[in-house]
């Protein structure tokens, strides 16, 4: 008989006298789904572990085999990562000490892991890749020093990392033994659009600043706009309107806030505060009418208030409009009576516009000529 036939020998082992870590295996369970009157279950003789004690290198290979092939649990992963430690450690038929092939198990790698990253970087490895048996067992071997990290040089709090991955079962591992949660984790969660993971830092009533905020408005999906909202009104018991000049620049966002905020509670020196933003930067003409239409002050009513400059602003039409070849705003401004100069027009022509053209200015500049010499013959 080869050595490939003994090895690959079945035998019939008596359910009720398997080892527990059979028992409770994925393979098992998925096993006695399919045949729950099966009084015996198959395990060729290579795959078959009694206990988890090492003595040599074919044994811990043996573990390896045995796990990927019926899928332990992570109590089991643990015992196994203690004793393959001791192994290590003493007993010296552990020379030369051969780690599993990478990739080729999920538990293999966590075991790679162990041995090949340092102190102070492999909890941060586990949350990266999600290695939560792993990251039990250092926290049950070291304590708690294990949760806040063990470099200096670690500039995020460590379940930052499981957030930048998406790993939210590590993530909320880490959250039950105690791992530091910081306002740091709400950057990845708005990038990730990872609504489990913001609904556990709201739920922590982690404090909200303004770089955060600015965050919020300025890079979360409408739908997370929507969540964060919801708290920062009703948990936070903060104001919208303190988030509306950072949200002047996405539509969907504005409309949001705008929603949940009464015209007759803001001053109209607000809503030309606001509507200054608009005057000195290109800005979507349709965030622009929203305020208008919603707080009922426009363009033209800013243009009157501010005619002794109160708003510390230029009636004039901003160059970055021109800049940014804003057609639509242009118009806006210029149809509510802000002015224009051949400096306007010289813009134009410098940066190539190909909407607001200098044909166009030409001829409002000619239009505004023409009404000013009527008003001058009228005098």
């Amino acid at each position: 008989m080869s050595a490939f036939d003994v090895d690959s020998v079945l035998r019939m082992h008596p359910i009720v006298s398997l080892p527990e870590h059979y028992l409770e295996s994925t393979q098992f369970k998925s096993w006695t789904d399919l045949f729950p009157e099966e009084p015996e279950f198959h395990i060729p003789d290579h795959l078959y572990v009694q206990d988890f004690t090492l003595r040599s290198q074919s044994d811990l290979d043996k573990v390896i085999e045995a796990d990927c092939a019926y899928g332990f649990t992570p109590k089991v992963h643990k015992i196994i990562f203690r004793n393959t430690e001791r192994y290590w450690s003493e007993d010296p038929n552990s020379s030369p000490f051969r780690l599993p092939q990478a990739g080729k198990s999920w538990f293999g790698d966590q075991l790679i892991a162990l041995f090949t990253e340092t102190l102070s970087t492999i909890n941060i490895q586990c949350m990266k890749l999600n290695h939560v048996s792993l990251f039990e067992y250092i926290v049950e071997r070291d304590g708690l020093v294990a949760l806040h990290g063990r470099s200096a040089l670690n500039v995020f709090s460590m379940l930052y990392y499981a957030v930048c991955n998406d790993n939210i079962e590590i993530f909320k591992c880490g959250v039950e033994l105690g791992c530091i949660i910081s306002d740091d984790l709400f950057k990845p969660s708005i990038k990730k659009n990872n609504f489990e993971i913001m609904n556990i830092l709201f739920d922590r009533n982690i404090q909200i600043n303004k770089n955060i905020e600015k965050e919020f408005c300025e890079k979360a999906s409408p739908e997370m706009f929507e969540l964060f909202l919801e708290n920062y009104v009703n948990r936070y018991k903060k104001a919208p309107t303190d988030l509306l000049r950072l949200s002047l620049y996405k539509f969907e966002i504005c409309q949001q806030i705008v929603k949940r905020v009464e015209p007759s509670t803001v001053s109209k020196d607000f809503v030309f505060g606001l509507l200054r933003i608009f005057a000195v930067e290109s800005i979507n003409i349709e965030v622009v009418r929203l305020i208008e239409a919603h707080f009922g002050a426009t363009m033209k009513d800013f243009i009157e208030a501010n005619k002794e400059f109160k708003y510390r602003s230029s009636n004039f039409i901003p160059q970055e409009i021109i800049i940014k070849d804003n057609l639509d705003l242009y118009l806006h401004l210029y149809e509510s009576g802000f002015w224009i100069t051949t400096d306007t027009y010289e813009s134009a022509k410098y940066y190539l516009c190909k909407n607001i053209t200098p044909g166009l200015i030409r001829k409002h500049l000619n239009i505004n000529n023409e009404i000013l010499r009527s008003k001058k013959a009228e005098e």
